[in-house]
């Protein structure tokens, strides 16, 4: 995903959405939009949501990713 894609993302965000806001998609492709645009705090809080849900390796992969982005290096290796 790329910056343009993900701006695209979140500004079509519907927070509203309870129906969304049930799937671990949707957390997990917010989550990926965020990181893309450097916002790592807030990817993590959707990675987070999403493993809630869902626990998937690939959500995992992309929450250590934003953690090591963060300097966080031993949280983000548990993630692996």
């Amino acid at each position: 995903m790329d910056k343009e894609t993900a701006t695209q993302f979140l500004e079509g965000f519907d927070p509203t959405n309870e129906a969304l806001l049930k799937k671990a998609s949707t957390h997990y492709f917010r989550g990926q939009a965020l990181s893309v645009l450097g916002r790592h705090k807030e990817a993590i809080v959707c990675y987070d949501t999403a493993l809630k849900l869902e626990p998937e390796e690939k959500t995992f992969n992309l929450k250590s990713l934003s953690l090591f982005a963060l300097k966080k290096y031993k949280d983000a290796f548990v993630c692996i």
